[in-house]
């Protein structure tokens, strides 16, 4: 009984993280980037979306459905509820975080989980038909090179670029 009071407790502090971490990074993006200007949704992303969305789904099922499949029939019934519950919890996080990504506001871009104002951006190609790569001031973590998003786009690629060319230029001419 201790043993799964322990769980349970640790299992409701994850679930609580992961629904903090979501709401205070949206927060973050919406204060440091202002509003909403663009979205990319290139037919990538709507795959994305739908491939976390039925297999978030099929996975509760199963985890509701066949307990004994799933490996959850030890578990007391808070805990199995819970485990249930945060699992459920993580998929829609990772499926809003695939839908936020690619968003061109006012002050900067918010992609692959990056928030990028656009002093962060030192300039930008465009690769393929349907790919943007991004080179940023900052520095990667792992190689002392200059960070690189890259944003994949499906239509109105002009659109994108003339959005992101503006606002780098107005920034690179304002330091000037």
């Amino acid at each position: 009984m201790e043993k799964n009071l322990i769980m349970l407790l640790i299992y409701i502090t994850i679930i609580i993280f992961i629904v903090l971490h979501g709401i205070f990074t949206v927060l973050q993006v919406r204060i440091r980037l202002g509003k909403l200007k663009y979205r990319l949704i290139p037919k990538s992303k709507i795959f994305d979306i739908a491939y976390l969305t039925f297999f978030t789904f099929l996975f509760i099922f199963i985890m509701v459905r066949w307990p004994k499949l799933a490996d959850v029939r030890q578990l007391s019934h808070e805990l199995r509820v819970v485990s249930i519950g945060g699992w459920a919890i993580l998929c829609i996080r990772s499926i809003l975080d695939t839908f936020k990504d690619g968003e061109i506001r006012e002050k900067g871009i918010y992609a692959k989980k990056n928030i990028l104002e656009w002093k962060d951006i030192k300039s930008f190609k465009l690769k393929e038909k349907e790919s943007i790569v991004l080179e940023t001031n900052r520095k990667s973590f792992f190689r002392n090179t200059n960070k690189t998003v890259k944003l994949m786009v499906d239509k109105e690629i002009e659109e994108v670029v003339n959005l992101i060319d503006d606002n780098v230029k107005r920034y690179n001419d304002d330091l000037t």
